[in-house]
């Protein structure tokens, strides 16, 4: 934390979110006023014990405190109210949505709108999602953009397998809104409304986690020789 005269450079928190991300995990906070903040790192890989009584994670985000800037997202399932949900939960957002049944039908959208970000079930008719994911990362056009599985009652060995794969994250259905909000936020660039006169921080587009490093493979060779992540 910097001197109340002159503030910290704001680093800290950057490195966090890309050390993180570069493990699949995230960082969230929350802040109240006189009280000060949390810091919470989710990183769903990493093995630990844990003898004390398993407690749940909350995720603090307030969906009416985040702006996103304008972007597309792609929400590829066969289930219309699964598609429905997410559509309604960001109805009052500057996000456009677009929606496709299956993966043949996604790929078909993906090349001609190039979204910023798709939301891909993994059980789906004539293509599912793994399938999906593999024929957007091997097109120089789409290679680039996160993919979100979203799934329901994954089991640990396919929890692992999507892991591995090149999916961006993971949504379990049925998702809470602030779950989904958490992951959008990752990838999407967003600004907190609402904030106090002065607090400059907020009142800037903060980039999603992808769009904040420049030169993605030389930072993964970096912190795997340096840090031997």
């Amino acid at each position: 934390r910097g001197s109340a005269n002159y503030g910290g450079t704001g680093l800290g928190l950057t490195i966090s979110r890309r050390l993180a991300g570069l493990m699949k995990g995230s960082v969230s906070v929350h802040s109240e006023p006189g009280k000060g903040s949390k810091f919470t790192i989710r990183i769903p890989e990493i093995e630990y014990r844990n003898d004390s009584p398993e407690e749940s994670v909350e995720i603090h985000v307030s969906p009416e405190n985040i702006e996103f800037r304008e972007s597309t997202i792609l929400i590829v399932d066969d289930v219309d109210s699964n598609r429905s949900f997410i559509r309604d939960a960001l109805k009052n957002t500057n996000l456009k949505i677009s929606e496709a049944a299956d993966g043949v039908a996604a790929y078909e959208i993906a090349m001609e709108i190039i979204p910023d970000l798709i939301i891909a079930d993994i059980k789906m008719p004539k293509m599912d999602g793994f399938q999906l994911l593999n024929k957007i990362k091997d097109n120089r056009k789409l290679t680039q953009i996160p993919v979100i599985a979203y799934s329901a009652m994954v089991l640990r060995d396919q929890k692992e397998q999507i892991f591995n794969s090149k999916f961006a994250d993971l949504l379990i259905k049925p998702v809470k809104v602030t779950e989904l909000y958490h992951a959008l936020m990752t990838y999407l660039p967003y600004k907190m409304k609402n904030v106090t006169v002065g607090d400059e921080e907020n009142q800037i587009w903060k980039s999603g986690f992808l769009e904040e490093v420049s030169n993605f493979s030389e930072l993964i060779h970096t912190l795997e020789t340096d840090f031997q992540l």
